[in-house]
Formats: C-alpha cells, structure tokens, sequence
C-alpha cells in the first residue's frame, strides 16, 4: 500500500454531493446522497441518479490526482474518463442507441479527503467530440461533504 492510499485510511461514508456543469452559457446544478469510500490508490463516489432522462442509473466516480473516471450502469450506461494531455474514448448508451464519444480534457484539479473527514473536490474542463465533431465544451466542479 502506497503512502498515498495509507493516508486516505477512511472507511466508507455517507455525503451529499453536488455536481455544477457549464456549457455554453448553461449551467446544471444536480444534488444527491452517496458513498465516500477509498480502495488501493483511488477514491470512489456512488450514488443513484433518479432524475429526469436518466431513470434509474448507478453511478460510480473513481479518482486520484490525474485523472477521473465515471462509469454509469442501469438505464443509461456510459463510460467517461478524463486527464489532461491524454485524449479518450467512451460512450454514453440509451435504450435508443449508442454515441461515441472522444473527450480532450483541457484542466483538471482535485483535492482528496486524507482522513475519514475531509471533503472531496474535483474541478475540470474538458471538450466533448461526438462522430469527431464538436459537441461542446464543459466545465464541471464536484463536491461531496
């Protein structure tokens, strides 16, 4: 176990989360109750999404100080990674079909609990490619307490 991890020694823990998206003038503000909990290197954040066009949706966020993960599964599934320099494939899945997506994380800051208080905080930018055309930019601040 690395030091890293030996400092992030939490158990799993109950949070409110709050997500902030921009993009192109809009701005989303989504709330929702899940779990804090640390494994190997990484910090994870689950939590049901129940809203709107997502039905019913898990999602997991997996993070560490270069990069972010988010995986959904349930009525949408989607994978989305994000870490500056390095451009990725996804993709985001309904009942009516599959997009491809390219993501070119522009900046990327995060500050991880290091004990079993402590607040999660991730802020980044990214540009989002569908069919290699320019569907937005997007800039996201998540906080979990």
């Amino acid at each position: 176990m690395t030091e890293q991890a030996r400092q992030r020694s939490m158990t799993k823990r109950q949070v409110s989360i709050r997500i902030e998206s921009v993009s192109g003038g809009d701005r989303i503000v989504q709330k929702a109750s899940g779990v804090l909990y640390p494994k190997g290197d990484h910090v994870y954040l689950r939590y049901a999404e129940t809203e709107g066009e997502l039905g019913e949706t898990q999602t997991t966020i997996r993070l560490d100080g270069k990069e972010i993960r988010i995986v959904r599964s349930g009525d949408i599934r989607s994978e989305q990674r994000f870490s500056v320099g390095t451009p990725f494939r996804g993709y985001y899945a309904t009942p009516q079909g599959r997009l491809e997506l390219e993501i070119v994380t522009k900046s990327l800051r995060t500050e991880l609990p290091v004990s079993g208080s402590g607040e999660l905080k991730a802020v980044w930018s990214y540009e989002l490619l569908v069919g290699g055309d320019l569907a937005g930019m997007y800039r996201l601040k998540l906080e979990a307490r």
